[in-house]
This record gives C-alpha cells, structure tokens and sequence, in this order.
C-alpha cells in the first residue's frame, strides 16, 4: 500500500467513528422515546380499563364489597348448574374468600366475626329470592345492605346491575 493510501483510511477512521456514535445515538434516543410512548399508552389504556370495569358500581366500600360476593356468586352458580347457594357463607367455606373481612363493611354497623354472621345478614342480607335460586335471563334482587335505604344488587345470566334508588329515578326521569 501507498502511504497515499494509508493517509487516505487514517483520515476515514475517525469519520466511521463519528457515524457509527452518531447511529447509535439516534438508536438510544429512539428506543427511549418509544418505550416513553408505549408506558404512556399502557398507562392512559389501564386507567380507562379501570373505569369501564367499575361504571355502574356505586362508589362506596360497601358497594365495593357486594359486587365481589355477587361475582363470586355467578362463579359458585356457574359451577352449579347456574344454582345459587341456600346461605352466603358457603362462599367463605369453600374459600371463594379467604378473609371473613370480605363479608364486613366498615359502613355498616354490623361487624362479621363468623360464618354464622355471614348468614344471619349482620352487614350484607341474601335475599330469600335468590336462595337456591336458578339463574336464567330474569333479573332478581341477590344481596342488600341491611341498613334503611340500603343498595340492592340484582343478578340474571347476564351479570350484576344495582337497583335504582328512588333518588336516580328522578334524576333519571323515570
């Protein structure tokens, strides 16, 4: 080789440098920006999700806690010939909750210690309607809270919905 030749690759070598830098700059600037926007569309999806899974539930605890029985009741009944149970604390028996908390509602002035308060409806009332009940396309009243006024969750093969109060029918216009 000629030290033409020679000078010639010395004077590439620091150009090829300074492409493959700037390369792999613009990779790590693109791979950053992209996982930013994959976390961003992750996050905004989620909280979307999160929203549309709860519509529909009142907000409050107790609410919170009869919907979980009443889907835990659909699980029982589907795994029953869509036949409910005859009392609410088969539900704790066979460990479709493992916490007897699940049953106690800080709102209300009952306090579950047993299955036995489970089934005497200290906090949540099975309704006597739903007890050993099939479930088909007809929605019936499942729980209420055992309080005046209190929310009632009513059940078909179609899901859970919760019975208008008085209060959203006039809001409503029905």
């Amino acid at each position: 080789m000629s030290e033409e030749q020679e000078q010639v690759q010395e004077e590439k070598k620091p150009d090829l440098n300074k492409a493959f830098r700037r390369k792999a700059t613009i990779f790590i600037a693109v791979g950053f920006i992209s996982f930013c926007l994959t976390m961003t569309a992750v996050y905004l999806a989620n909280t979307s999700f999160s929203k549309m899974r709860d519509a529909g539930i009142p907000n409050s605890e107790s609410a919170r806690k009869m919907h979980k029985i009443g889907k835990a009741l659909l699980w029982y009944s589907a795994r029953n010939d869509w036949t409910l149970p005859n009392n609410l604390s088969i539900l704790y028996k066979r460990q479709y909750f493992k916490e007897i908390s699940a049953f106690d509602s800080s709102e209300l002035p009952g306090e579950v210690k047993t299955a036995e308060d489970i089934d005497a409806g200290v906090d949540f009332i099975f309704c006597d309607e739903a007890k050993g009940t099939v479930i088909g396309d007809e929605v019936f009243p499942l729980l209420r809270e055992n309080r005046e006024n209190g929310l009632v969750l009513l059940i078909s093969k179609k899901g859970l919905t919760w019975l208008k109060t008085t209060e959203e029918k006039k809001k409503s216009g029905q």
